[in-house]
């Protein structure tokens, strides 16, 4: 039998990739007043399963970066989806075509007892990360996000090394990469916001070069090229 975390996992994968599917392929309220609501369904139908895919693994190898660290660092950690987060989710990309990616989120509880001896070696070579609690709240945080920009660059690596020297299924492929690269960053960038319950609030208050290191980056791809 499948245990909650799996279950929230799977119901905001699956929201959150129609919420994208809805927000790329134009299938919103815009598209009923424009008229072109019944032109874009066929873009959606294409686009679910690339969402699927593509969110699956950005949404999931984030949550996971997130609980493993925590998990590392002898937390007890879970993941628990958000059900007003994805109504919203659901909802503005229908409305107005827009992403909010909050599905949920790893909810972190206290410390479990661990003897020396059963320290990792990462807790025996650093152990000013595995005693200070904003060193373990500021690697948590940016867990999630660094495995974003990482599987982004990986996706636009194939995107533009691998696709042309594809003759088959170009197409699709260039949609698979283009996507899961943009989705990446997008939710490495909406998730840096330092305000709220966000990573980014955390992420800052922790380093806040690294902080900046990384959103300002994000945040100029996304005002030019995006």
């Amino acid at each position: 039998m499948a245990s909650r975390e799996t279950k929230d996992i799977a119901i905001a994968w699956i929201a959150l990739s129609v919420a994208f599917a809805l927000a790329f392929s134009g299938l919103n309220l815009f598209g009923i007043i424009s008229g072109s609501f019944f032109q874009a369904i066929p873009l959606f139908i294409l686009m679910l399963p690339v969402s699927l895919f593509v969110v699956g693994t950005a949404f999931v190898f984030h949550e996971l970066g997130h609980r493993n660290v925590a998990r590392h660092f002898n937390y007890v950690a879970e993941f628990r989806k958000w059900n007003q987060g994805l109504m919203i989710a659901l909802g503005f990309a229908f409305l107005i075509g827009a992403i909010f990616a909050a599905p949920g989120a790893v909810y972190i509880g206290g410390k479990k007892k661990k003897k020396w001896d059963d320290q990792t070696k990462w807790d025996q070579d650093y152990p000013e990360y595995a005693g200070n609690s904003m060193n373990e709240l500021g690697l948590i945080s940016v867990a999630g996000v660094i495995i974003n920009i990482i599987l982004g660059f990986i996706f636009l690596g194939l995107l533009f090394f691998v696709v042309p020297l594809i003759n088959s299924f170009q197409f699709i492929l260039s949609l698979v990469f283009t996507l899961g690269y943009t989705i990446n960053f997008v939710l490495a960038g909406f998730n840096l916001i330092p305000f709220g319950p966000l990573d980014g609030k955390k992420v800052m208050q922790w380093n806040p070069i690294i902080w900046a290191v990384l959103f300002f980056p994000i945040l100029f791809w996304y005002l030019y090229f995006f």
